[in-house]
């Protein structure tokens, strides 16, 4: 039993019969290769773009920690100048008052 070919129409998925090598077929084989290759390209840019945003949050977020541990930095070091007072103050009042104790 002999079947004749079945026509696919340009830009339509191609039937579950076997691709023949004339014209009628090969036009839609390339177009659907061509929308293959089309899918995995805008794929790729859509991850590049993902990457390059995750780069962009990383690169603020280090901005906004480093501002902050600054902050913290200059907190504790403010913290130690005052701890540094308040133990020089304490030395010299009980240096003051070692001869009162007796």
């Amino acid at each position: 039993m002999v079947t004749e070919p079945v026509q696919v129409p340009m830009g339509l998925e191609p039937t579950s019969q076997p691709p023949c090598f004339t014209t009628v077929f090969i036009i839609p084989y390339n177009t659907m290769c061509y929308k293959i290759v089309g899918f995995y390209v805008t794929l790729g840019d859509r991850i590049v773009s993902s990457i390059e945003d995750l780069s962009y949050i990383t690169k603020e977020s280090t901005k906004m920690l480093d501002n902050r541990l600054g902050e913290i930095d200059s907190s504790i070091k403010t913290n130690n100048l005052l701890t540094l007072i308040q133990t020089y103050q304490t030395y010299k009042i009980n240096k003051n008052t070692k001869s009162l104790r007796g």
